[in-house]
């Protein structure tokens, strides 16, 4: 058995022929058998193109663009295509996403998984127009996520070059990632015209947590 790993991602592949099949779990692996696989473009099942980059692997909508003898075919990675522009919010805009979506909602998360706990990488996929599966993937690989799937703020604010403020007691960004405790403990999207795009429901709607609020992320564009 042949072991691939990407040159600039933690992902490892075992080989048949020109298939390239995801291994889930890397304690499986022996090392002293990996090989370096450092092809830039990768397919997925549905024939979907990506670009590998060390944050991740970034969709390619054409795929005029792709340099097809550099190209690898894998198959069981998660791969999901970013999703369009969201509902306008005063000149910003939000992708409404839901966490029990099942393209996504059984991806691991920590200990748990998406669509179980995982509002908060739900909200920052909102904000940059990507898939919580990925921007999961894209927190794990460079220590973002805890083991009870808690999201390490900073992490996310470099690995998506995004502006990060500490203060949780105040809103000074819109939108912003607000904590309710609701739910048991929830985060949600407050956008500049008093809706939210609440990860639960996947919906742009009324703000039906204003007198639950406990504290603000400040995690912005």
């Amino acid at each position: 058995m042949e072991y691939y790993k990407l040159k600039t991602r933690p992902e490892v592949f075992t080989r048949s022929g020109e298939i390239f099949t995801h291994v889930t779990d890397p304690n499986t692996v022996p090392w002293g058998q990996e090989q370096v696989l450092d092809k830039k473009f990768v397919r997925n099942e549905q024939d979907h193109v990506y670009l590998i980059t060390d944050r991740g692997f970034e969709y390619v909508p054409n795929p005029d663009d792709v340099d097809w003898g550099a190209t690898i075919r894998v198959v069981g990675l998660p791969l999901i295509d970013p999703i369009g522009a969201g509902a306008s919010n005063n000149n910003q805009t939000v992708t409404p996403l839901k966490q029990s979506d099942p393209r996504w909602a059984k991806y691991p998360l920590g200990t748990t998984t998406v669509g179980k706990k995982g509002c908060v990488v739900t909200a920052i996929g909102s904000i940059i127009g990507s898939t919580p599966d990925w921007v999961t993937a894209t927190m794990a690989a460079n220590g973002g996520i805890r083991k009870g799937g808690e999201v390490v703020w900073e992490v996310a604010a470099r690995v998506f070059g995004l502006k990060w403020d500490p203060d949780r007691t105040t809103a000074k960004v819109s939108p912003v990632i607000v904590n309710t405790s609701a739910h048991g403990g929830h985060f949600f999207l407050l956008l500049a015209n008093g809706q939210i795009m609440d990860p639960i429901t996947g919906k742009i709607e009324a703000n039906k947590y204003a007198n639950t609020v406990r504290g603000y992320r400040n995690l912005s564009k």
